[in-house]
C-alpha cells in the first residue's frame, strides 16, 4: 500500500508542482496536497496537520527562508525540503537555518530519497520527545532506526571515542567493528581540527544541524558529509559525548565542484579563444619570415642556427597556445577511424627514446578491437603527456604499463566509473610504480596551471590538456592513486565499429611547390598577408591577395576563371572564411578553397572542413606544411 503523506507545497508555477507531486507517487506516496503561493496562504496551513513542506527558494511576495523562520517560531516539527530552480545563496542559508534538505528541479531523481530521509529524521526526534512517557518502546524504536538507517550513525565519546554506530558506518568506511571501535572520529575527519569545532559546537548549544566534515574512509577515499547531532548527557547534565547522523553528500559536492570548475575553464577558454587567433597571427608571421631567411644560402652558419631558433620558438608557442585550447575544450579536432592497439605500438617506439633505461615499459591488451573515432595528433599528445608524468613520479626507475580493454555497459549497468553512458567502450590505463600523488593534492590535478613540480620542471599544462581532449573525444578519464604506491589513469573512448576503422592515407606529393597556379589569398591582418604572399610566391604560385572577404568576393567575381585555388582565413570582421565559401560556391559550385585558423572553430565549420573541396590549416603553420595541403587540394 502506497504510504499517506500530507504535502504542503509552497510554489507558485503549477507545472513545476505537477512534477514535483509526480516524483512524490513514483517514490511511493499517496498524497494528500495542497498549494499556497503566498505568505498569508502558507501561515493559515500551518493551522492543520502536515507531514511535509516543500518550498520553492523564492516567490515573487515571499521566500522559503521566511517561512521556514516561521515554521520554526510556532514551534512546528515538519520536515521542510527547499525545491529550488538553480544552486543558490538561498537555498545555502535555508539548510543552515534548519532545512531538511534542498534539491535542484531538474533533478527531481532524488525527492524520494529525501524525503524518506526527512521523515526518518523526524520519526528520531519525535522518539525523543517521548521517552520519558515510554522509555522501553522509544529505545526499540531508536535502535530500529539507528540500524536500518541509510546514513551512517554513530554514539562518540567526549574525548573522540567510537562508542557506538551502525551497520551502514561499517560498510562505508570498510572498518571491522573492532578496527572501528579503536579509533576517534579525529582519526578519521581528514583535518582533526573540524572534529574538535564540531564537539564544541554540539556542547554549546546542545546540537547542530548539517555541520560540514570531511571524513577519511579506510581507503583513502575521502567523504563530504552534513552531520545531524546532538549531545549525550549524563548525571547531573554533565556532557558524555554526542551522538549524529552522518548523511554522505560527496556526489552532490563533487557535482558542485564540476559545475564550478566547467566555469572557471569556460571563462579560460573564452579568454584563450579570444587572444588565440591575433597570437598566432604573429607567430604564424615570425615563423613564415624565419623560413624565407633560412632559404637564403649565403647566410653565414651563426645566423641558420638564430634562425632555426627562432623556428623552434614559434612552435613551443604553438604548442603552448594549443595546451591552452585543449584544456579549455576549444581545440579544432581531426576525427579519423584507427586501431588504438596499432597506435600504440607506434608510440612505444617514441616512448622507449624518451623514458630513460631505468623504466620498464610493458604493454598489455585485453581481446581486440580496439577502433576509435578519434583525433590521432590529440590521442598521441594524451598519451605522451601520461607518460611523461610516469617518468617523473619515478626518478629512480620502475614499470610502465599501458593497457587497453573493451567492455560493453547495459542500460541500469553500474558503471566502472560514474558518468560512463551504456555502449561500447574502450579503456585506455596508464600505470605507474611512482611516488603517487598526495589525497590533497587529488581534487586539483586537472586543473590548469596546478603543478607540484618544482619551479622549471613544469608548466601545471599537461593534464589539464588531457582532461581536455578526453572531454572534446565525448570520454571520461580518471584517477587512482596512493602515496608511494604509484599511479593509475584511466582514459575512457567511445569504441567505434570495427568496420569503420579507416586504412586511407593520403601519400604527400613528391614536390610541393606549385606549377604556376593562381592562389587568391584572403587574410585581414597586413604583416601575415605579406609574409604569406612571399612565402607563396617562393613557392611558385601566382597570388592576388585581398584584406576581406568582401574585397575578395569582388576579386573573384572579376578573376573567377583565372583563380585556382582560394587560401583565406577563417576569422575576419566582415566576412569569415566560413561565409565566404558559402558565397563563392554560388558562383562556383567547384570552387576549392583551404582556410586557415588560429582560433577554435564554430558550430557548423566541422561538416564544412568534411566536404571535398575544403582543408584547414593550423596557424602557426610551416612553408612545407602549407606547400603540401595546396599540392594535395590541387590535385583533387
Amino acid at each position: 500500500m502506497p504510504e499517506q503523506l500530507r504535502v504542503l507545497m509552497l510554489e507558485d508555477n503549477e507545472q513545476d508542482a505537477e512534477l514535483i507531486a509526480q516524483e512524490l507517487r513514483r517514490a511511493g506516496y499517496e498524497l494528500l496536497l495542497g498549494r499556497v503561493d503566498s505568505e498569508a496562504g502558507f501561515l493559515a496551513s500551518l493551522e492543520q496537520p502536515l507531514d511535509l513542506i516543500l518550498a520553492d527558494y523564492s516567490l515573487p511576495q515571499y521566500d522559503a527562508l521566511r517561512a521556514l523562520i516561521a515554521l520554526q517560531q510556532r514551534g512546528l516539527d515538519i520536515p521542510f525540503i527547499v525545491v529550488t530552480g538553480g544552486f543558490e545563496e538561498l537555498a545555502i542559508r535555508c539548510l543552515k537555518q534548519g532545512a531538511a534538505d534542498y534539491l535542484t528541479k531538474d533533478r527531481l531523481g532524488r525527492l524520494g530519497e529525501a524525503v524518506r530521509q526527512a521523515l526518518e529524521e523526524r520519526a528520531l526526534r519525535e522518539q525523543r520527545r517521548h521517552a520519558d512517557e515510554a522509555l522501553r518502546e522509544s529505545e526499540e524504536r531508536y535502535r530500529s532506526l539507528f540500524e536500518d538507517s541509510r546514513d551512517p550513525v554513530m554514539i562518540i565519546g567526549r574525548a573522540g571515542e567510537l562508542v557506538d554506530f551502525n551497520f551502514t558506518t561499517l560498510l562505508l568506511f570498510g572498518y571491522t567493528r573492532e578496527e572501528m571501535l579503536a579509533l576517534r572520529i579525529q582519526q578519521i575527519c581528514l583535518d582533526p581540527q573540524q572534529a574538535d569545532e564540531l564537539q564544541q559546537a554540539i556542547e554549546k548549544a546542545g546540537a547542530v544541524r548539517n555541520f560540514e566534515i570531511r571524513l577519511r574512509k579506510k581507503s583513502g577515499e575521502t567523504m563530504e558529509c552534513l552531520v545531524t547531532a546532538s549531545a549525550r548527557q549524563g548525571p547531573g547534565g554533565s556532557i558524555l559525548g554526542y551522538q549524529g547522523f552522518f548523511r554522505d553528500v560527496t556526489e552532490r559536492v563533487q557535482a558542485e565542484r564540476r559545475a564550478q570548475e566547467q566555469d572557471r575553464l569556460a571563462a579560460v577558454g573564452q579568454l584563450a579563444a579570444g587572444i588565440a587567433h591575433d597570437f598566432n597571427n604573429i607567430l604564424g608571421t615570425i615563423g613564415l619570415y624565419a623560413e624565407l631567411l633560412r632559404r637564403n644560402e649565403k647566410l653565414p652558419s651563426s645566423d641558420q642556427e638564430r634562425i632555426d631558433t627562432i623556428i623552434r620558438q614559434t612552435h613551443r608557442g604553438a604548442a603552448l597556445t594549443g595546451q591552452v585550447l585543449d584544456f579549455s575544450r576549444r581545440s579544432v579536432m581531426e576525427m579519423h577511424s584507427f586501431d588504438l592497439k596499432a597506435f600504440v605500438y607506434e608510440i612505444q617506439e617514441m616512448l622507449s627514446r624518451t623514458l630513460p633505461e631505468s623504466i620498464r615499459l610493458n604493454l598489455q591488451y585485453e581481446g581486440d578491437h580496439f577502433t576509435v573515432e578519434a583525433d590521432p595528433t590529440r590521442i598521441q599528445q594524451l598519451v605522451m603527456n601520461l607518460a611523461l608524468n610516469g617518468r617523473d613520479a619515478m626518478p629512480q626507475g620502475g614499470d610502465l604499463t599501458i593497457r587497453l580493454s573493451r567492455f560493453s555497459l547495459a542500460p541500469g549497468q553500474t558503471p566502472p566509473a560514474a558518468g560512463l553512458d551504456a555502449g561500447e567502450w574502450i579503456a585506455l590505463r596508464l600505470a605507474d610504480t611512482g611516488s603517487g600523488i598526495a589525497a590533497e593534492d587529488m581534487p586539483h590535478i586537472f586543473e590548469p596551471f596546478f603543478t607540484t613540480k618544482p619551479p622549471g620542471k613544469g608548466t601545471g599544462l599537461g593534464l589539464a590538456q588531457v582532461h581536455g581532449i578526453v572531454a572534446q573525444h565525448n570520454g571520461l578519464v580518471t584517477v587512482d592513486s596512493r602515496p608511494g604506491q604509484g599511479t593509475t589513469f584511466t582514459v575512457y573512448l567511445p569504441a567505434a565499429g570495427v568496420e569503420e576503422a579507416s586504412g586511407q592515407h593520403f601519400d604527400p606529393p613528391s614536390d610541393d611547390r606549385g606549377q604556376g597556379e593562381q592562389i587568391l589569398l584572403v587574410e585581414d591582418d597586413a604583416t601575415t598577408r605579406q609574409a604569406m604572399w612571399e612565402i607563396l610566391q617562393a613557392l611558385n604560385y601566382r597570388v592576388s591577395a585581398s584584406g576581406s572577404g568582401e574585397e575578395a568576393l569582388q576579386e573573384y567575381g572579376r578573376r573567377g576563371g583565372e583563380i585556382d585555388l582560394v587560401l583565406s582565413d577563417i576569422v575576419m570582421p566582415d566576412k569569415g572564411g566560413v561565409e565566404l565559401y558559402r558565397a563563392l560556391q554560388a558562383i562556383n559550385p567547384a570552387v576549392k578553397i583551404v582556410l586557415m585558423t588560429g582560433y577554435p572553430t564554430g558550430q557548423g565549420t566541422r561538416e564544412l572542413l568534411d566536404q571535398r573541396q575544403v582543408t584547414w590549416l593550423q596557424k602557426p603553420f610551416s612553408t612545407e606544411a602549407l606547400g603540401r595541403t595546396l599540392r594535395q587540394m590541387l590535385q583533387r
